[in-house]
């Protein structure tokens, strides 16, 4: 979003809707539950961590399988002039 449109629009975007919002606040009740479900899997800071760590271990070791492929490219070159 923020490469497609020019971020002061995103700003006044933002402000308005902020505003709009606030204009419309009225009382409401609130509640919540705690639930313990076995085998319900969900995503805490711990699995997004984990996700974060795995994505940036992928990325390096694609940026080191890349070397490899520029290597033999540039190998390839090399012989195929020569032949």
């Amino acid at each position: 979003v923020g490469e497609a449109i020019d971020h002061d629009k995103i700003i006044e975007y933002v402000k308005c809707s902020v505003i709009e919002a606030l204009n419309n606040m009225e009382e409401s009740e609130v509640a919540w539950c705690k639930v313990m479900i076995p085998r319900a899997k969900v995503i805490g800071e711990q699995q997004i961590n984990y996700l974060s760590m795995l994505v940036d271990r992928a990325l390096k070791r694609a940026g080191r399988s890349s070397l490899i492929f520029i290597f033999f490219g540039i190998l390839f070159a090399i012989f195929s002039t020569i032949l």
